[in-house]
């Protein structure tokens, strides 16, 4: 194994840490502003996700009453329907 090059442990300047500084700033107004304007797609498909992992405990208690697994998805999410409205 080789050993790492003498810049690696190089003591950090002021540079460094405003250019970090601002790296982080940029992903985080990035990040902001996907989140911003994917809002109309990422609400419902957290909101899907949520629900399947609320319900798949349901799902996996009818399997094991003996149920057919496309049976019981479609009786939780006919219930579902008509509980959420």
């Amino acid at each position: 194994m080789r050993p790492l090059p003498a810049a690696f442990f190089r003591e950090s300047t002021k540079d460094d840490k405003v250019a970090f500084a601002a790296n982080v700033l940029i992903i985080f107004v990035f990040a902001c502003g996907i989140l911003y304007f994917g809002r109309e797609f990422l609400v419902p498909v957290s909101l899907a996700v949520l629900f399947t992992f609320l319900l798949t405990p349901v799902v996996k208690g009818l399997q094991k009453r003996g149920l057919p697994k496309f049976l019981a998805i479609a009786m939780v999410v006919v219930a579902m329907f008509c509980t959420v409205g």
